[in-house]
């Protein structure tokens, strides 16, 4: 999937992302708050120092959710899939990759 609305944060560099994914609502194409964005990047980033091992980014209905690509960052992915929100009926694992898109500033 590539989400040509989806703008990589200024203070990332597509070098850095790793792996990137939508999930919860926005993966199964479902109107809710916001549209969540998984972006895994590198774990010596220096963002990580200034802001711990998971942060997110709001930019208008978007939320990046920033992980260090490693075991840690994974885990936390895996368990933010597992959280079941009612409202929307996602959770249980639904997550779809995004290519980075190597000729623009979006995904």
């Amino acid at each position: 999937m590539n989400l040509k609305d989806i703008i990589i944060p200024s203070q990332f560099s597509k070098s850095d992302i790793i792996e990137a994914y939508i999930f919860g609502s926005t993966a199964k194409n479902i109107d809710g708050h916001d549209r969540d964005i998984a972006l895994f990047i590198r774990s010596n980033h220096p963002s990580f120092i200034q802001m711990g091992n998971e942060y997110n980014l709001y930019n208008n209905n978007l939320e990046y959710h920033v992980l260090p690509y490693n075991d840690q960052g994974k885990s936390i992915f895996y368990a933010m899939l597992e959280m079941k929100d009612y409202k929307y009926g996602t959770g249980k694992g639904v997550a779809i990759s995004v290519d980075i898109d190597e000729n623009t500033d979006a995904m």
